[in-house]
């Protein structure tokens, strides 16, 4: 193993996550914690959405360095122009950021492998968001969802995806 790969396999990508997990849990168990139900499970909401959209982003890190380890060992067809490229969408949890490697020969457009077997969209706006926003639109609570904020998706959620289906990204 190359010591760039030994490297990318110690680091823990979903660390944020078990930290903000933690910090639930210890809000939970500790005096801070109201008594109120609903206040209760209001907190739990907003810190849970924060936890999925850290494991989402952990997700897309550790197949981004997997993505990198895999391409240090590999042979690259001379003349082929390899670089590392960003991008940011807007997923069910919020907007995360991913690095992916791109090829690029010649005058062709750069290709992005990773994408095609992730089923990444092309426009702003992830698969998942995107079928939330036509589940909410087919539902009569899809105005009163962007309205309050409030849809399944949470905080946000509804808002972003109907940005997504009025702005076709």
């Amino acid at each position: 193993m190359t010591m760039a790969a030994q490297s990318t396999a110690k680091v823990d990508r979903f660390c944020k996550a078990r930290e903000r997990f933690g910090d639930l849990i210890a809000w939970l168990s500790g005096a801070d914690a109201p008594m109120d139900h609903a206040t209760t499970e209001e907190e739990i909401a907003e810190r849970g959405r924060e936890i999925l959209l850290n494991l989402c982003q952990g997700r897309l890190d550790l197949l981004s360095a997997g993505e990198v380890t895999l391409a240090a060992v590999e042979a690259v067809p001379e003349g082929t122009n390899v670089r590392a490229c960003g991008r940011v969408f807007e997923s069910r949890f919020g907007r995360v950021r991913f690095r992916r490697l791109g090829y690029k020969t010649g005058n062709a457009a750069r290709q992005f492998p990773l994408d095609r077997p992730m089923n990444l969209p092309a426009g702003m706006c992830s698969h998942s968001l995107r079928r939330f926003a036509a589940e909410e639109a087919r539902s009569s609570a899809h105005g009163r969802a962007v309205e309050d904020g409030r849809g399944h998706g949470g905080l946000g959620a509804a808002a972003r995806a109907a940005h997504c289906v009025r702005h076709r990204l």
